[in-house]
């Protein structure tokens, strides 16, 4: 999403705190679905590329193990697929189909094109730092389309853990994720 009025461009990956975005910095009224996830690539197509490198970037990413099984919930909520279970869904093609990276939406040709990146599980401290990046008064953020559960960690088994390492390697490498945290 461009704002010309803030001079910024905000990349939304699915399940990332993105419509909370929205609502506040571009005053949407979010439904399911609605969100626009532009990468970096959709939005080098289609502007230019003075104002996409004169504009602040920012984005907000969130633990791929935690992300996938919001992603889940999510799915399962709106009745979109039928995705059975947890396990099959980590497991099965769905995810190999349907869940991209993190990454997919801060590179382009190989290079990293944000300037901040904030952290899901740090929220209300990353806006803070971004509302000072673009001269805007800090408000607490909502937390719109929140999914419900308990602690990531207790829906997977050694099995998936190792199936979700394998599959965003490089996703869980370029930022760090540990399994638990």
């Amino acid at each position: 999403m461009i704002s010309d009025e803030f001079k910024c461009i905000y990349l939304h990956p699915p399940r990332t705190g993105g419509k909370t975005i929205e609502k506040i910095l571009f005053d949407t009224n979010p439904q399911p679905g609605s969100a626009d996830h532009s990468s970096v690539r959709d939005i080098l197509e289609k502007n230019s590329k003075g104002m996409f490198d004169s504009y602040f970037k920012f984005a907000f990413r969130r633990n791929t193990w935690d992300r996938l099984l919001s992603i889940y919930l999510n799915q399962q909520r709106l009745n979109e697929h039928d995705i059975g279970t947890f396990e099959d869904f980590v497991s099965g093609r769905w995810v190999a189909r349907k869940v991209r990276s993190q990454l997919d939406w801060f590179m382009y040709r190989g290079q990293f094109c944000v300037d901040f990146v904030g952290r899901f599980e740090h929220y209300d401290e990353d806006w803070k730092r971004i509302c000072g990046c673009l001269s805007i008064e800090y408000e607490k953020p909502p937390h719109i389309n929140k999914s419900k559960h308990d602690h990531y960690t207790s829906y997977y088994t050694r099995d998936m853990v190792k199936q979700v390492e394998k599959r965003f390697a490089k996703e869980i490498k370029f930022f760090g994720f540990k399994f638990g945290e």
